[in-house]
Order: structure tokens, then C-alpha cells, then sequence
């Protein structure tokens, strides 16, 4: 399936969620747990939910640099529809990470479907 990214300066939370959004007050909601802490305020992207659904994680935050979290695809299958998600860790001895908390969080765009929703961590 296709995935379009939402890109936004996400906040470092201590939320551990899984979210599957088919409506715009669902996504008002999410978008209120999320929302940047910019200013302005961020806009929050507008969403056709007659043909598109929001599927994200949020894991809290990371403690450096090294640690992300990004959807990686969504695969349609027979009955349900697969998310999987790379979430990386600190890096071992030698690599250099920078000393800011991060947030892990990522939320994609992909076609709708009332099919279930199942979030796979693959291991890059």
C-alpha cells in the first residue's frame, strides 16, 4: 500500500499507543495528544478520511539521538492490513549520538480500509 509520511516536530511524551484514526474527531484528538509545540501552531494536516486513514505509534521518547522510530510500509492482506515499524536503539561502542531527548513518534497516511489494523516491529 502506499504510505505518505505526516512530518511534524513531535513532542516527547510519555504516551505508549498504537493508533488506527478513521475519522476527523478521532484525528482532532490524536492530533491534540501530538500536537508540535511550535509557534505558530502547527496546522494539522487536513485528511480526506472518505479514501484515507492515519495509522501511527507513539513509544514515548528517547533518551539520545540514536533511538527513532519510523513506519517503514502497510501491507494489505487477505484480512487485515499489516503496519510494520523500525524502532532503533542506542548505538554501541564508538558511535556518537547526540544528547537531546527524542520523541518516538511516527504517523503515515495510507489508503482506507475497515480491514483490522496489526503494527509489526521488523528488525532493520
Amino acid at each position: 500500500m502506499p504510505i505518505s509520511r505526516i512530518t511534524a516536530w513531535w513532542q516527547s511524551t510519555s504516551l505508549n499507543e498504537r493508533y488506527v484514526v478513521r475519522s476527523e474527531s478521532e484525528w482532532q484528538a490524536v492530533w491534540k495528544l501530538h500536537e508540535p509545540p511550535t509557534l505558530p501552531a502547527s496546522i494539522r494536516p487536513s485528511i480526506d478520511f472518505s479514501s484515507t486513514m492515519v495509522v501511527g505509534l507513539t513509544f514515548g521518547s528517547g533518551p539520545n539521538g540514536c533511538y527513532g522510530l519510523s513506519i517503514r510500509r502497510a501491507v494489505e492482506e487477505e484480512f487485515e492490513i499489516r503496519v510494520e515499524y523500525l524502532q532503533a536503539a542506542a548505538g554501541g561502542p564508538g558511535v556518537l549520538c547526540t544528547q537531546a531527548i527524542v520523541p518516538l513518534t511516527d504517523f503515515v497516511s495510507v489508503p482506507r480500509s475497515d480491514k483490522h489494523v496489526v503494527f509489526v516491529r521488523i528488525h532493520g
